[in-house]
């Protein structure tokens, strides 16, 4: 004796069948196509779920899993590459020993000093031109 549930099944399944074979504007064949991807074998909408059907499903998700740790685990070592290389940038731009690295520093603070040395004049800044600010015109 089936269930409630297999009950409402059988009926819901019945009512699909009468709707798609009442309908006006679809051929025979096309109903036939409908019905028997629906309700084929194993593969259908509706019809039963075999046990290599659910294997293949918990292996598809399974998969599915494995790829996106694997993304999520090459994105964090792509992060920590990336910051890593940054760190290694900023250190380097603070202290730079080669002889290029020395030059350029004692360039910088030569024209800083030069800058302050104009600001203490009332000069403007010797690299630019003058923007009127702090001057009564």
């Amino acid at each position: 004796m089936p269930s409630i549930n297999e009950f409402y099944i059988d009926k819901e399944k019945r009512e699909l069948i009468n709707t798609i074979h009442s309908a006006r504007y679809i051929s025979e064949e096309q109903k036939e196509a409908m019905l028997e991807g629906l309700l084929g074998k194993g593969s259908g909408v509706l019809g039963r779920v075999t046990d290599a059907d659910k294997k293949k499903s918990a292996e598809v998700e399974k998969n599915k899993r494995e790829r996106e740790s694997a993304k999520k685990a090459s994105d964090a070592k792509e992060k920590s590459d990336s910051d890593k290389r940054k760190r290694e940038k900023e250190a380097k731009a603070r202290y730079d020993a080669s002889p290029a690295g020395k030059k350029k520093k004692a360039e910088k603070q030569a024209d800083l000093d030069q800058k302050f040395r104009d600001q203490e004049s009332g000069n403007a800044y010797s690299g630019g031109q003058a923007t009127g600010r702090g001057q009564n015109n």
